[in-house]
């Protein structure tokens, strides 16, 4: 019989009292933030370790080599945009070790999910697609429906968003060639509707959206070349999967659903840079740095607490990190 001793579990740590001020913990300056459970840290120190957690993970697993041609799936949220200013930074002239692999943005827009209108669903990939144009680096977008009707083609054709044949595009080029942007034919969005109809729970209409999502990106990566897919997942959205995982019974896939790399889907691995940082860290950042990001509801939104197994995890996992900050790091550890 399994036994658990005192020594075996990680102490929950009460949130620390941080009114009165405190000095950095690296160079002495005033602290802005608090970092991990109890580290004041002030802009710049903060920064360098945000900047520091993303390319050591993706430094120590070894898998990107020079050279590779990845796609990073963008949302237009705040772990994704983060993501995605972390990724134009290292590979700058100013990076002082630059980030070797080659990177191809993608957004799919998942506004049939939802229920958005065709206005709303443009609007979300402008506002999108925006990011991609100042980050200048090559980028498409899709929709979730294309993966119903197995084509998986991209709703635009695909634009260098800031070099084009040598010449730089205005925004306002770019602005003009978004005004064409062309949601899907209604059949395949009446395909699409349809099946999410027939998934009665909202815990199977989640899990059918992420593995529709992942069949798509994975689609994609092969059509542009690409032989890694980065996805902007967290140690905080990872720690409540876990625990949805193990309540629907697919603990042995913890490992791969959590870890850096995915490879069970052939030549072509999903990779997580961003696991070793929380939601807060990341809004932090965001913050301190003045990245851009967007809110796009998904099935979760207005959703109630008890509406999912994952809606109820992801509220369990948040209420406790709140007062103890070590709850993310004892559940992802």
């Amino acid at each position: 019989m399994c036994q658990v001793t005192d020594g075996d579990v990680e102490q929950l740590t009460k949130k620390p009292d941080l009114r009165g001020g405190r000095d950095c913990m690296k160079c002495g300056e005033k602290a802005v933030v608090v970092a991990r459970i109890n580290d004041p840290l002030c802009r710049e120190c903060f920064v360098t370790y945000f900047t520091h957690r993303f390319r050591a993970t993706i430094g120590k697993s070894r898998l990107i080599r020079d050279g590779d041609k990845v796609l990073v799936a963008v949302s237009g949220g705040q772990n994704s945009c983060a993501m995605l200013n972390l990724i134009k930074k290292g590979l700058s002239v100013a990076a002082q070790k630059k980030l070797r692999f080659v990177p191809t943005l993608v957004y799919i827009d998942e506004g049939v999910v939802t229920g958005q209108s065709r206005t709303e669903r443009t609007t979300n990939q402008k506002t999108v697609c925006k990011y991609f144009d100042e980050s200048g680096f090559p980028w498409h977008t899709s929709a979730l429906e294309e993966v119903v009707n197995g084509s998986g083609t991209s709703t635009i054709s695909p634009v260098r968003s800031c070099y084009d044949d040598g010449c730089k595009q205005s925004h306002d080029a770019v602005a003009d060639r978004l005004d064409g942007l062309r949601i899907e034919d209604d059949e395949k969005m009446k395909r699409l509707e349809e099946l999410l109809a027939h998934t009665k729970s909202l815990t199977a209409k989640q899990d059918l959206v992420q593995k529709l999502r992942h069949k798509l990106l994975l689609h994609l990566a092969k059509q542009y070349g690409c032989c890694k897919v980065m996805l902007g997942n967290t140690s905080t959205s990872l720690s409540a999967s876990i625990l949805a995982n193990i309540a629907q019974g697919r603990g042995a896939a913890v490992p791969l659903d959590m870890g850096f790399s995915d490879d069970r889907h052939g030549d072509i691995s999903f990779v997580r840079p961003m696991r070793e940082l929380t939601n807060r860290e990341v809004a932090l950042y965001n913050r301190l740095c003045d990245v851009e990001s967007t809110f796009i509801p998904n099935l979760s939104t207005m959703a109630g607490e008890y509406s999912s197994i994952s809606t109820l995890t992801e509220s369990f996992i948040n209420g406790l990190q709140a007062d103890f900050p070590s709850t993310v790091s004892t559940v992802f550890r």
